[in-house]
């Protein structure tokens, strides 16, 4: 009877989990995407300069 009720618990508490993943990976995507574009504005601007790594 525990055993049910813990699996039960856990598989209540995943759809919780698997929306704030969503949601975080969206703002890291996001995030990525900006940074990419800023990147690639401040490579036009310095067509004659590489970046340092």
């Amino acid at each position: 009877m525990r055993a049910m009720l813990l699996l039960f618990l856990l598989g209540a508490c995943s759809p919780g989990f698997d929306e704030q993943y969503a949601e975080t990976e969206q703002k890291v995507k996001a995030a990525e995407a900006k940074l990419d574009a800023e990147m690639a504005k401040e490579a036009a601007k310095e067509p004659g300069e590489k970046p340092s790594n």
